[in-house]
């Protein structure tokens, strides 16, 4: 029952984008380039030349947009898949296999190649359209999933691109009654049908897995319980997954005729009692069950008429009745052993959930390490992502945030940092009078690639201004290559009307948020602010840090300023960074008074990116400094300035070294050597986890 597809289908379902896009070609189909949806398409062309799409496809960021009317294709786009099923089984019609796609929001589009002269509708039926004009974004393309997500179109069936059927032009001469012996077909008890599926294993060939699907389609006329049914059969084990067989549901009419096989004699070659199954559904059909004090009780039980197929006491018969719900319905349930009380069967909205599920789930043993983090700023940003930056007015977050900004834009590395370069737009809503002084003040060539828009923006009454920052973004990136932040300083002053303290509001604002980002697959930085409580954290709703995979803390006494991350969703907490501001003269104003702004300066020491010891050398020296200092340390006071002062004790490392050496292996897990103690220091030293000068190390302060 399996078609033999081109090879050209097969690359499609398991090649890459460019591997992909050339087979489409090779099929005869005309191209377009687009982003990662049609409303962001990058150009308007038909690609007719196989370099010119090798060249252009090999950028990840290009997607294969396909031309319907001129590929001479009709796309049935799915999204209601029981709309669709439903209109099939009413006019008794057939959907011919052929290659399909699933969106990433769990949509499906069914290709077939147009019929010359045909005119096709907009829309077959609610929730089912017809592309037959328009653009169609192909696997496996990456495209957007509602306001805050993206994925990847996939290939779930592999088959040749199928003619069209009549029906799809609408026309009513095409519909075909439905078949007479099928009409007037009983329709089996569902538990029944159930019972005989128990018996069969999905660990099938693929014919044999078909024809039991077919089989199913047949019993249940391709109602939607019947696909339920199907699906709870397969679903976890060496079958079909549930969206192959949501897929191929509508089209399995097309297979009645040469299926061949009932449900029930599939099921006996199996080993299913037939005649212990038939007796138990009798059962069920005469059964008049009433909820009472809700409990089932046995009501007025009637077993004259029923065939002694098997011995069956009370206990049995009480054991089967609870087991599921009134049988007088037309509901086909699937059976929930030792429930009293069920849940209906899904509607149409839980199994559009479903294939949510199908398409984000995750077996383990299909798992694999993630060995290498994609960074934007390393160990404190990862690319994409959504981070928070919050403190008090004043604490110094927009120079913090400009000192980031300018990092990525120019590609140094921030502090002890390295970074990903990128392009960088900073929305400067709130101080925009004082900005261009700050950019002012950064030290050494500033990098062409950081933009300050000084505007507020609205993001939450409409769309508009989320739209109006893909579309300057992607201006940008014409100019400045690809933007990789955006900084929005600050979050209140883009809420428009909202209210921050919401949780609806703040969620709409974010949405729109995490769009842009998704759209340019960009990292956004938020700047916020504390509330009157600064311990209770960012102020307004809780839903700003739960979204955010990233959360930083600026905290100031006096002239210090620190920043940790209070929460890392994939990231090592524990690093801090420690800096001051250093003021900057810009020059003269009218009145000849000088002119100032400030720019960051690390802290020497104090950027470590983790206290944490690394290896057991680097233990053993953090454990046994403390006690070599209390014993023959040397008390110091530290100077006055941008380092804390204070007392400490002093060592000499010589002294140290020996002394460490000097204790028994079996106190460490590995053996001390005069190399690796040395290199242990050295390594503290440069992480900040110790601090020195000359001959002499401390703690730091």
């Amino acid at each position: 029952m399996q078609s033999s597809a081109s090879k050209h289908i097969k690359v499609i379902a398991s090649g890459s984008l460019l591997e992909a896009a050339v087979a489409y070609f090779e099929l005869g189909l005309k191209l377009t380039p687009c982003g990662p949806s049609p409303a962001y398409e990058l150009w308007q062309e038909d690609l007719r030349d196989r370099r010119r799409i090798e060249t252009l496809f090999s950028d990840d960021e290009v997607q294969i947009g396909i031309l319907c009317r001129s590929s001479n294709i009709v796309v049935l786009d799915v999204e209601a898949h029981h709309a669709l099923r439903q209109y099939v089984r009413d006019r008794g019609l057939t959907l011919p296999v052929t290659f399909t796609v699933r969106t990433p929001s769990g949509g499906l589009q069914y290709y077939y190649r147009a019929t010359t002269g045909a005119s096709y509708p907009e829309a077959l039926c609610p929730g089912v359209r017809i592309n037959g004009n328009g653009t169609v974004i192909a696997a496996p393309s990456l495209g957007r999933v509602g306001d805050s997500g993206a994925g990847r179109y996939s290939v779930i069936e592999v088959a040749d691109i199928a003619p069209a059927p009549e029906w799809l032009t609408g026309k009513a001469s095409s519909l075909i009654p439905p078949s007479p012996a099928l009409a007037g077909e009983a329709v089996k008890d569902g538990i029944e049908i159930w019972e005989l599926l128990q018996s069969i294993s999905p660990d099938l060939p693929y014919d044999q897995r078909m024809g039991v699907l077919v089989a199913v389609h047949q019993e249940t006329q391709g109602a939607d319980p019947g696909l339920h049914l199907a699906i709870e059969w397969s679903q976890g084990r060496a079958g079909f997954t549930p969206g192959e067989i949501e897929c191929k549901w509508p089209s399995l009419a097309a297979y009645r005729a040469c299926a061949g096989e009932t449900l029930a004699t599939i099921a006996m070659t199996h080993g299913a009692d037939l005649p212990a199954i038939r007796g138990r559904a009798v059962i069920r059909q005469r059964a008049k069950l009433r909820k009472t004090h809700d409990q089932w009780t046995l009501q007025d039980l009637d077993l004259s008429n029923v065939l002694p197929l098997s011995p069956l006491s009370d206990l049995d018969i009480e054991r089967d009745l609870t087991m599921f719900e009134d049988t007088s319905s037309d509901a086909l349930d699937v059976p929930v052993a030792g429930a009293i009380r069920i849940l209906p069967p899904p509607t149409p909205a839980a199994m559009k959930r479903v294939e949510e599920f199908c398409f984000s789930a995750l077996p383990a043993d299909a798992a694999k390490p993630r060995l290498t983090q994609n960074h934007l700023i390393e160990g404190i940003l990862q690319h994409p992502s959504l981070a928070v930056l919050y403190g008090p007015p004043g604490a110094g977050k927009t120079f913090y945030a400009l000192g980031m900004a300018h990092a990525v834009a120019s590609g140094e590395a921030f502090g002890e940092h390295k970074v990903r370069q990128g392009a960088v737009i900073y929305i400067s809503a709130e101080g925009t009078g004082g900005i261009e002084n700050r950019l002012a003040a950064i030290p050494g060539p500033r990098s062409p690639k950081l933009v300050v828009l000084r505007s507020q923006v609205d993001l939450y009454s409409s769309d508009a201004d989320a739209s109006a920052i893909v579309a300057y973004a992607q201006r940008v990136t014409r100019t400045q290559g690809k933007v990789g932040l955006i900084v929005i300083d600050t979050l209140a002053q883009c809420f428009g009307g909202g209210d921050e303290n919401t949780a609806a509001d703040m969620g709409v604002v974010l949405n729109r948020i995490a769009a842009i980002k998704d759209t340019l697959g960009a990292t956004v930085v938020i700047i916020h602010h504390t509330g009157k409580d600064t311990e209770r954290g960012a102020r307004g709703s809780s839903t700003l840090p739960a979204k955010a995979e990233t959360v930083l803390e600026v905290r100031r006494e006096g002239d210090h300023i620190e920043v940790r991350a209070t929460k890392q969703r994939d990231l090592e907490l524990g690093w801090k960074h420690y800096f001051c501001l250093e003021t900057v003269e810009l020059g003269l104003d009218d009145g000849r008074r000088r002119v100032t702004s400030c720019h960051i300066k690390f802290v020497e020491g104090n950027s470590s990116v983790t206290a944490k010891a690394g290896g057991f050398a680097q233990a053993a020296v953090l454990k046994l400094l403390p006690a070599f200092l209390a014993a023959f340390g040397t008390e110091y006071r530290l100077s006055e300035g941008c380092d804390a002062g204070g007392l400490i004790q002093k060592a000499d490392r010589e002294a140290f070294r020996r002394y460490a050496l000097s204790l028994s292996a079996s106190d460490f897990k590995g053996k001390l050597t005069p190399r690796n103690v040395n290199e242990a220091i050295s390594s503290l030293l440069k992480r900040g986890v110790l601090q020195g000068s000359g001959d002499e190390i401390w703690l730091k302060a």
